[in-house]
């Protein structure tokens, strides 16, 4: 799942040194972003190149990806670090949430 303004960032620019940048191609030393299943990106969320995001990850709203992210990681921040492991406990089910809210939806 992908919230507003999330940035993919495929490839970036080259920066070899004696090269004017505007003559400089793609960088491709690391390149492409793979997103695993059941993934939640929150809102202006960036991913640099080169990254692969874990099925069941999830990464707070505004962080910067610039490593892996495992399986069922939660990650936050500038750079994103992780802030804990989802667990099978930390889910509610939408039974309880039926009952928590006096059987209204």
């Amino acid at each position: 799942m992908l919230a507003q303004f999330v940035t993919l960032v495929g490839t970036n620019h080259g920066m070899d040194l004696g090269v004017p940048m505007m003559d400089q191609g793609w960088s491709f030393s690391k390149h492409g972003i793979r997103i695993g299943n059941d993934v939640w990106l929150g809102a202006h969320v960036t991913v640099l190149p080169g990254i692969t995001i874990g099925d069941g990850a999830v990464i707070a709203a505004g962080a910067v990806v610039n490593r892996d992210v495992g399986k069922n990681e939660i990650w936050a921040g500038i750079p994103a670090r992780k802030i804990r492991s989802r667990n099978e406990s930390s889910v509610v089910q939408s039974s309880s949430i039926n009952t928590a809210c006096g059987g209204m939806r």
